[in-house]
This record gives C-alpha cells, sequence and structure tokens, in this order.
C-alpha cells in the first residue's frame, strides 16, 4: 500500500484506483449496525458475500474514501440509475380509476388493520405502475430502507379482489422490514387474524372492486 501511503486524497482519481486496487479485485465492508440493522443494511451484506464469493477481498470501510467500491455505495448509484431509467420506460403513475381501486384496498385494509394503514394515512407514499415484472424487481431492489414507496405490476389492479389485497397488504408490510423478519411476519400475522373474524367485509368491496375492474379493462 505504498502508493496509498504517499497519496493526497484530493489529487486520488479512478486511474489510480485501478491501478492501486485492480479491476473488481476489493471491496471496501459497510458497517452494519448490530443493534439497528434493517433491510438496507441486510442487503449491503448479501452484495459483500456476493462479492466474497466472486474471490474479491474486502478492505476497511475507509477505502471507500479510495473510491473502492461499497455496497452502500452500490445500491445508492443502482438507485438513481433505476429511477432515471424507469423515468423513461416501463414505469408509469396510476390512472384515475386505478386510483379508485388503489384506495378501495385502502379503505378495506384500514377496516382490517387501522394500525397498519396508519403508516401511510398522511398521504406522503407513492404509488406506481410497472409493466415487467424486471422493473419491478429493479424498482423494490433500489428502494431505500422505509421509503413509502409502492410498486404494483399493471396486472394487479384487474386481477380478483383476494389476489389484488394480499399483494398490496405484503407490499406495504414491508414498511416494518424485510421478507422473513419478524416485524414483517407480524404486520401480516395481523391483518390475517383480523381478515379470518371480519372475512363477510370483502363481500360489498368484491362488487365495487368488479365494477371498477370493467371500467379499467374499456
Amino acid at each position: 500500500m505504498t502508493e496509498i501511503a504517499q497519496c493526497n486524497l484530493s489529487t486520488w482519481s479512478e486511474t489510480l484506483t485501478e491501478e492501486v486496487f485492480g479491476n473488481d479485485k476489493y471491496f471496501s465492508k459497510t458497517h452494519l449496525h448490530k443493534h439497528a440493522i434493517n433491510e438496507e443494511m441486510y442487503r449491503w451484506r448479501d452484495k459483500e458475500n456476493d462479492w466474497s464469493r466472486e474471490g474479491q477481498i474486502g478492505l476497511p470501510g475507509y477505502f471507500k474514501h479510495f473510491d473502492v467500491k461499497n455496497a452502500q455505495i452500490y445500491y445508492e448509484q443502482l438507485r438513481k440509475k433505476v429511477a432515471a431509467e424507469a423515468a423513461k420506460t416501463d414505469h408509469r403513475q396510476l390512472t384515475t380509476l386505478e386510483e379508485k381501486a388503489n384506495r378501495l384496498l385502502f379503505e378495506l385494509a384500514t377496516g382490517f388493520s387501522p394500525n397498519l394503514m396508519a403508516f401511510f394515512r398522511n398521504g406522503t407514499t407513492k404509488y406506481s405502475v410497472g409493466e415487467t415484472e424486471y422493473i419491478i424487481g429493479e424498482l423494490k431492489n433500489s428502494r431505500g430502507f422505509k421509503q413509502r414507496e409502492v410498486y404494483f405490476h399493471k396486472d394487479l389492479l384487474v386481477s380478483c379482489i383476494a389476489e389484488a389485497f394480499a399483494v398490496w397488504i405484503h407490499e406495504h408490510a414491508h414498511i416494518f422490514g424485510y421478507d422473513g423478519s419478524r416485524q414483517f411476519t407480524d404486520a401480516l400475522t395481523e391483518i390475517i387474524e383480523n381478515i379470518v373474524c371480519n372475512r363477510k367485509m370483502f363481500d360489498d368491496y368484491e362488487n365495487q372492486w368488479n365494477r371498477l375492474v370493467e371500467k379499467i379493462n374499456k
């Protein structure tokens, strides 16, 4: 590391990074706060594990200042890239009728689980539609922890209400954590219990839903 010792950070360049560290031979480790670990931190760790399996060597976190790749920075850049790409293609806002369908599901969910839906009641949640499963997956992967952004496949809001509601609730429960986390499963368990106890609520909403689906499909 003689080159590092002799180099001032202000003069460090991408060319020098490649000369010293090689191409994709190293990564700088991201600090994980063990008492406040969240979905995004798990994502950083998984990416570092992928790099390690590829034979790349993990360096202390401060090496990110020398432009050695870093999982946190990797996802920040990915988020910006996906947002830019999604703005061009395969990604759109909900139509007026889809907004109505979304509000109907919101109302139904509030009846089943007011505690869960309280997190979304202030109107700051963003909803959008992806044309392909690929763009939906990329948008979800680039979403920051606890960001209130929900992405639907274009066919979700014209499916049967049971399928639409199940996916809708699943996506909203991610405000509490990643798939398999205790907070996530607890949120789902609560609403499933309430659905079983109050299943007759579905009848009236299903009729409204079917009428909306007919209009959307026209």
